[in-house]
């Protein structure tokens, strides 16, 4: 009767360790595939997600970066013609073709300016200075560039002479980067110059103050699409400036 006991609490025994091992093995079990793809699902999910923010994030940064490039081409543009006619000479009269003109030439796409500098003698010392928007081949890139001429003076027959023997008098400066142009497509996006010259404003009845208007609208060359189309990728800067007469 004991063996038989003993017998049994031997075989009671192994049956419960087998049990045991058994829950010990299904508490310890991987994951099934179907986890595993529900894992790799919400990864791949939030991967792009995180993704997408970084690409729009980096996108956004770029394009505010070519509006601020672009705005300062714009203003320097600005600022330098408008620092300019603080010093136009309206007494310096003269001539080219069979026009008269006092202190400056107003053209769409030109403007010339005769200069009167602080400390420098006005009958011999004078400065003409050119802006004009040119149109480059074979890119059609449309830019301005600034020619200049000093020691300059005015002759018999209201001509204005320069001293070609200096540097300045000879060198052609493109104001814009090769990588921006400017465009001239409408009047919400232009490049011109505009206004009324000094005979022109006193003949006028009643008569008026001459001014001179700016406008310049850059955009990237490597950009195909109009402004019209794109407003994005124009930037536009225009000011107008009254000319003193004293």
């Amino acid at each position: 009767m004991n063996k038989i006991n003993s017998k049994l609490k031997t075989q009671n025994s192994k049956l419960w360790n087998l049990g045991f091992g058994a829950r010990k093995y299904r508490t310890s079990r991987g994951y099934t595939l179907i986890e595993m793809l529900i894992s790799v699902t919400i990864l791949a999910g939030l991967l792009i997600i995180v993704l997408g923010t970084v690409a729009a994030s980096s996108s956004s940064s770029a394009k505010v970066g070519s509006l601020r490039e672009k705005t300062e081409l714009a203003r320097s543009l600005i600022d330098q013609i408008s620092n300019d006619l603080n010093y136009i000479d309206t007494k310096a009269t003269f001539t080219i073709g069979d026009k008269v003109y006092s202190g400056y030439l107003l053209e769409p796409n030109r403007l010339i300016l005769v200069l009167h500098l602080p400390k420098t003698d006005r009958q011999t010392e004078l400065v003409r200075k050119e802006y004009r928007m040119v149109l480059e081949q074979p890119q059609q890139r449309l830019t301005l560039k600034l020619s200049e001429g000093r020691q300059c003076q005015l002759v018999i027959g209201d001509d204005l002479r320069c001293d070609q023997n200096t540097s300045e008098s000879a060198e052609t400066i493109d104001l814009l980067p090769e990588a921006y142009s400017l465009i001239q497509e409408t009047r919400l996006f232009e490049s011109t110059f505009g206004g009324i010259g000094v005979l022109e404003a006193r003949i006028k009845s009643p008569p008026i103050s001459p001014y001179i208007t700016l406008a310049f609208t850059i955009k990237p060359v490597d950009v195909v699409s109009t402004c019209t189309a794109d407003p994005g990728t124009c930037y536009k800067v225009s000011t107008t400036f009254n000319v003193g007469t004293q």
